[in-house]
């Protein structure tokens, strides 16, 4: 059935997701803070809060935010994509690692291109020379990813790590 509204979610690799959330508290004097039992602390921690937490809001899977093209803007909601029946609610998925191209080529197929453009640099902080990568992840952080952005794996078709 035909909705009157279009919407369209961003999805990124989890795995990527967190891993730039976290490191990117880490820059200048701080860098030498940056571990891998940091990082895994951090995220277990934070993968445990109670949903809905201010602090937890930071890191929901991209399958619960929702943006609705409404004519000349776009509108976030904070709702689950795939419903009880495992349906997608989205008429778009856009992959953040092409974000650029995928969001120009939407907005030129409902006429929008006129009117919304991202920015054609991202804001990139100074790296830390000690960068973890998904290599740095324990087993259990990468089990309670795996877990708590299920929908997000599937809807991205990004690969898990085995645990």
């Amino acid at each position: 059935r035909e909705r009157p509204k279009k919407f369209f979610i961003v999805i990124r690799n989890p795995y990527d997701r967190l891993l730039g959330v976290h490191q990117g508290q880490y820059k200048g004097d701080l860098c030498g803070q940056l571990s891998p039992r940091r990082l895994n602390d951090h995220i277990q921690r934070i993968l445990q809060l109670k949903p809905g937490s201010s602090e937890s809001m930071l890191y929901r899977p991209a399958s619960h935010y929702i943006y609705k093209l409404d004519e000349t803007e776009i509108l976030l909601n904070t709702t689950r994509v795939i419903d009880s029946d495992k349906e997608l609610r989205v008429d778009h998925i856009l992959r953040f690692e092409n974000l650029h191209e995928e969001f120009d080529l939407l907005m030129g197929l409902y006429n929008m291109s006129h009117t919304m453009k991202l920015p054609k640099e991202r804001f990139r902080g100074a790296r830390c020379p000690n960068y973890m990568t998904v290599k740095n992840f324990t087993k259990k952080t990468i089990q309670l990813i795996n877990e708590a952005y299920a929908d997000d794996f599937i809807i991205g078709d990004y690969p898990k790590e085995e645990v």
